[in-house]
């Protein structure tokens, strides 16, 4: 009996540790906002009729939330804009030709996704051999991540007008 129960909890330990570690934790630890809490939410309300309501389609808005793409863009500060089909401003015009210079890639996501799996794979090498394994995103990018405290006090040494950034 000793030797089974020792050689199961010695499997189950064993499968335990060979699990597949997500490179994202899903928990934050920075006081930043929470992405899934911006889109204000609108009460459920009970229809006076329920034989008119319209067929289920989902393309078109609901009830209560008609124009949920809008309200997001209006949730993130930015100017609805009613349609697929706007135009870009004219005022955008020389931006979208600088970046535009070098051409695009229609399959970007697939390049992306392709080059952030081998990224993950090389790192998560090297982190195995640790003893507590925290194979975190933000570990993996480390050296790809972007200082805007550094960057924004770069900029304003130039004389660069920037705008305000949160303390550290």
């Amino acid at each position: 009996m000793k030797p089974a129960f020792t050689l199961c909890l010695a499997m189950v330990l064993g499968l335990s540790a060979c699990g597949d570690l997500k490179l994202r934790k899903m928990r934050s630890d920075d006081k930043g906002p929470e992405e899934f809490t911006v889109l204000p939410v609108k009460p459920l309300q009970n229809p006076s009729d329920y034989t008119a309501l319209p067929e289920p389609n989902p393309a078109a808005g609901n009830l209560v939330d008609a124009t949920p793409k809008a309200d997001a863009i209006v949730a993130l500060g930015g100017t609805p804009v009613i349609g697929a089909s706007a135009k870009i401003p004219a005022s955008d015009t020389a931006l979208l030709r600088r970046t535009n210079r070098f051409g695009t890639a229609p399959d970007i996501r697939n390049v992306l996704a392709t080059e952030d799996a081998e990224i993950r794979k090389s790192k998560s090498r090297m982190l195995r051999f640790q003893l507590n394994q925290k194979d975190l995103y933000s570990k993996v990018y480390e050296k790809q991540t972007l200082d805007a405290h550094a960057e924004i006090a770069k900029f304003r040494s130039a004389g660069v007008l920037t705008p305000a950034v949160p303390p550290k």
